[in-house]
This record gives C-alpha cells, structure tokens and sequence, in this order.
C-alpha cells in the first residue's frame, strides 16, 4: 500500500506534515453528502447523493487533494452506525485511491424540512446538553473505529458553532476539550479543527465571550484553529443552489443585490451601486461536470 500510517497529518508549527516530515498543502472542497436532507446513512448508497471513485478522480483531476467531508449528527445514533461505518469505509477507500484526504466534519442536526419549523437545529445553536446532543459520544465513536486511519486528515468537531444566543463560549471549549480527551484517550492522535463562534465578531465585549480576542489556545498540540470566510458573497456563492438569489448560471460582479447585503460592503462587486468601479462584467452557466466537455 502506497499510502500507508506514514501519511497521517500532524500539526508541526505553522505547517500540516506526514510522518515522513513531508509538508501538505491541504486544496479542496466541502462533501454535503445530503447532511441537510438525509437522516438515515443507510439510503446513501445506490442514491443521487452518493460520492463515488469518479467523483474522487475529478477531484483529483481538478488539483484537489482533501474534501470536507460532512456528516448529519443523526448518522451515528447506534441504530444507523453500523450504516454509517460501512459507507464511510467504501468512501475512505475511494479516497485512498486517488490521494484525496477526508476531513471529517460535524455539519448539521437534523433534516432541513424539520429545522424550517425549529423541530431541529440544523447548524448548531448552543445548549448542548439541554438539546440532548451527546458530541462527545459522536467523535468517541468515529475515533474507536479510525484511529490509525491515514486518509483521515482530521476532525472538524462543531461546524459553525454560534453562542449569539447566550451560550457561553467557555461551555462551548468546555465541549471542546471533553470531545479532545476522549479522542486522544482512543491513541488517537488525529488533527483536530475547532472553531470559534460565528458571530463573535458581531460583540465581541459581549459577556457570553471568553474575550474580544479570537480563539481559546488549548493544550493539545495538534490542534488547527479554523475560520470561515465569504466576503464578498456574491463570489464565493456563485451558483449556490438551496437559495434563489445564487442562481445557477451565474454572472461576476452580481447585477442585484441582497437587501441585507449591500453593494460596495467588504468590496462586494455589485458592480450597479458602486461608483467609478472598473469592474468588468463575466457571463458563466451552470456546468455538470457528469458530461464530458
């Protein structure tokens, strides 16, 4: 096997490196993996929604070599599990095939159509325990069964948390830190990703906020402290396909504009509203990438 336990990722610095010192540039994209519409793994073989070796050979062949892999909270309660591990190894093999790394992702909570009327959560929210969520379950469980798997870049453990609702971000490391112990007390020594609160900036002197500052350093070593950015918007959605205003078949700059998003805000290059811009406007179309062009 020519990706062996040499390949596994460990933080070393400012850098990602094998076990060989090798330094790894991580270049790719997010696997939904129907987290938003899906409950039960056991219908994503064989679906619309299932990632095969060709969608790892396009990724590859795109210059990719890690996918974000989501997984929906639901995936691993113990009647779906087995399910779960079962289309997770056919997709770790997949990947192995084509030198993709996976990072392992806790993305959503629940169905999309269920989250609309506040049945569930969708991105979490806060309040774990009063929600019932047992994370520190979730990520024991992934870690007993791939703890010496190479492929796997990482855990990425709360996709987005937000404590604007007066969850107090030190619970929220708090989780942090239960859901690291019981990872690494597996032998596991998998990277970790966490991820500050989402709208911290929003009031950062807020008294729900450890402080105004980014991040909690934690003791582990192997920890990757992750952000999410997406101004301007209109660039990095083009095409996004759950909200009518990203249309398929897009242009750049935007020729319209969200109310609650305004044209010249962060540079955003709604080319109409902004003056003396030297924007020049591009044409694109939605392309499916299952035809060969």
């Amino acid at each position: 096997d020519d990706w062996g336990m040499d390949q596994m990722l460990s933080v070393s610095g400012h850098d990602l490196r094998t076990q060989r010192h090798q330094a790894v540039v991580l270049r790719g994209s997010g696997l939904p993996n129907a987290v938003y519409n899906e409950m039960n793994p056991a219908k994503l073989p064989s679906s619309s929604y299932e990632i095969n070796t060709d969608d790892y050979k396009a990724m590859k062949d795109f210059g990719s070599n890690v996918a974000r892999f989501y997984l929906q909270y639901y995936w691993m309660e113990p009647k779906n599990e087995n399910a779960l591990f079962a289309y997770l190894d056919k997709q770790i093999e997949a990947a192995r095939k084509h030198g993709i790394y996976l990072i392992l992702n806790l993305h959503y909570f629940g169905h999309a159509k269920d989250v609309a009327t506040k049945h569930e959560d969708g991105f979490w929210q806060g309040d774990i325990a009063g929600k019932g969520y047992n994370l520190v379950r979730f990520w024991d469980r992934l870690s007993k069964r791939y703890h010496y798997e190479s492929v796997i870049a990482g855990y990425d453990l709360i996709n987005e948390p937000d404590c604007s609702g007066g969850y107090l971000e030190a619970l929220l490391y708090d989780e942090y830190e239960q859901i690291i112990k019981a990872i690494r007390d597996n032998g596991d020594q998998h990277s970790i990703f966490i991820s500050d609160p989402v709208r911290k900036q929003e009031n950062p002197f807020g008294q729900t906020y450890l402080s105004a500052l980014p991040f909690k350093k934690l003791d582990d070593s192997n920890i990757i402290y992750e952000y999410h950015f997406y101004q301007p918007i209109e660039f990095t959605h083009q095409g996004f396909f759950e909200y009518p205003y990203f249309e398929r078949g897009t242009t750049y700059p935007y020729t319209k504009y969200e109310a609650t998003y305004k044209g010249g805000f962060y540079g955003n290059p709604y080319w109409k509203n902004t003056l003396k811009n030297g924007w020049q406007e591009y044409k694109g179309a939605w392309v499916d990438l299952n035809k060969n062009s």
